[in-house]
């Protein structure tokens, strides 16, 4: 991609007459409807989301990733759209572009998560720690990954609540 495409108004594209999905396309769909139905979706909730689907389909096509963004635009067309559940497939087959700016690292998300655990009085100490060990200290210094980052503090919290208990144990 040479520069980033312009949002798709999804508003303004008529849903009464669809483009023909190409073969890989209505591959792609029919697999969803198969992973829909062993889900047990009721027929109403496989229906929105299939709509949106084909919908994605028949202008983006099976032949790149869809952007994130785009399956949001179309769950919120109306309410017989939905998204969350085609995000979560597509994510799952590889076949997501994930939105910039919603996309956190699950790493990232996990630290936030133990953050939100500790007690008030000592979250501050602790986000400026992270702070350093991401190089946003005062001093330039290497940036460490979100994975080390919540492995170190998963140690310390399985040392501090489990006197002793390791970090393997624990299976964070």
């Amino acid at each position: 991609m040479l520069f980033e495409a312009p949002r798709r108004d999804w508003r303004l594209i008529d849903r009464t007459a669809l483009p023909a999905l190409t073969g890989p396309a209505q591959q792609l769909l029919d697999e969803f409807d198969r992973f829909a139905r062993v889900q047990s979706w009721t027929p109403a909730t496989r229906a929105f989301h299939l709509r949106s689907l084909r919908l994605l389909l028949a202008w983006l096509g099976a032949a790149a990733p869809i952007p994130e963004v785009d399956v949001k635009a179309v769950a919120i067309l109306g309410p017989s759209y939905a998204g969350q559940r085609i995000a979560q497939f597509l994510r799952a087959k590889g076949l997501l572009i994930p939105d910039p700016v919603t996309a956190i690292d699950p790493d990232q998300a996990d630290v936030q998560w133990l953050l939100a655990t500790l007690p008030g009085h000592l979250v501050a100490e602790v986000e400026a720690w992270i702070r350093v060990l991401r190089g946003e200290g005062r001093r330039p210094s290497p940036v460490m990954g979100w994975a080390l980052i919540r492995r170190y503090l998963a140690i310390v919290f399985s040392l501090a609540r489990h006197r002793g208990l390791t970090y393997a144990h624990r299976g964070i």
